[in-house]
This record gives structure tokens, C-alpha cells and sequence, in this order.
């Protein structure tokens, strides 16, 4: 009894991991959305050390499909550094290499955008409260898997830096979803 329902698990394991029929990204849309852990770290004057806040993101994107191989990629969301009271509403547009040869779809691209730090509380000096809008280039990676021909899901990061003033780096990691029109 036992063997047959190992050997059941197994069957259905490889069944959802051989890839199948592979649904093209071209000319099609992609809306989804992620939800994870971010972390920002903040590099400080002279020799002393960055500040790191954690906290989570949570982001809309919209991916459509130029060719079989490139996607033009829309994107916002927003951080919350519960520790820093930092919340960092950002967006941007950019392109994204897709490998779309099974229901597997990893991709890697490049985007450009705008983040503002909005820093809500300031005991200890009011002066440093208010926004901080940089400009980030942001390098997102992610690896799908396409339930039915209409639905994906997979897990998202994405890599930014901040830029002028002070470098800024932003690392997110979280579950990603997303239907295909």
C-alpha cells in the first residue's frame, strides 16, 4: 500500500516537472503581482558602516511580449522599513530576457525608475523627515512556472541602486503571480 502511494507522489512530481507544451510570451500580456521580503541598505559618510532596515515590498507588474525572446516590462510598488519608519513607493519601465522553451520561464532584465523614501517619523531631528526621490536602475530575475495557459506563478527578486546622493541598495525576494491575456 505504501509503495503505491510513493509511487503515485512520484509520478505526479515528474509529471508537473517534464516540461510539456510551451505557451509563447509573444504578444501576450502578463498582470501579476508579488509580495516579499525587502531590504535597503544606506551607505553612510567616511568610514562608517551602512545602515540596513529589512522589511517587505509589494508590487504590480505588467510584462507584454515584443518578440519571442524580449519583454517590455511595467512596474511599481512599494517598501516598508517597519524599524527605519521608511516607506518607499517606487516604479519603472524597462526590458526583460525571456526563455519561454517549457512551462519553466526564467527571465533577467533591466529597468529604470524612480523610488521616494519617505521617511514618516523623526524624533531626534524633524529636518530628516519628508521624501528622498532617487533615480534606481534595477536588475529583476524570476523564475516562472505556468500552471494553465493563462496562469503563472514563481518567485520574483529584484536588485536596485539609487542614485544621486548617498548610494542606496534595495534587494527584494518574494512569491510572484501573474494571469496571461
Amino acid at each position: 500500500m505504501r509503495s503505491s502511494r510513493a509511487r503515485g507522489a512520484v509520478v505526479a512530481l515528474l509529471t508537473l516537472a517534464i516540461p510539456r507544451a510551451a505557451y509563447a510570451t509573444e504578444h501576450e500580456w502578463h498582470l501579476g503581482g508579488a509580495f516579499g521580503w525587502s531590504m535597503r541598505s544606506t551607505a553612510q559618510p567616511d568610514d562608517m558602516p551602512s545602515v540596513v532596515d529589512n522589511g517587505f515590498d509589494g508590487e504590480l507588474t505588467a510584462r507584454f511580449g515584443l518578440t519571442d525572446a524580449f519583454d517590455l516590462t511595467l512596474s511599481g510598488g512599494a517598501a516598508f522599513y517597519p524599524e527605519a519608519d521608511v516607506v518607499a513607493p517606487w516604479g519603472g519601465a524597462g526590458m526583460t530576457y525571456v526563455i519561454d522553451i517549457s512551462r519553466w520561464i526564467p527571465h533577467v532584465g533591466v529597468d529604470l525608475g524612480i523610488t521616494d523614501f519617505d521617511r514618516l517619523t523623526c524624533p531626534e531631528d524633524p529636518a530628516l523627515c519628508g521624501n528622498d526621490v532617487r533615480f534606481t536602475v534595477g536588475v529583476p530575475v524570476g523564475l516562472e512556472f505556468r500552471i494553465v495557459p493563462q496562469a503563472v506563478v514563481g518567485l520574483r527578486a529584484r536588485y536596485a541602486i539609487s542614485i544621486p546622493g548617498a548610494l542606496v541598495n534595495q534587494l527584494f525576494v518574494g512569491a510572484y503571480g501573474a494571469w496571461a491575456l
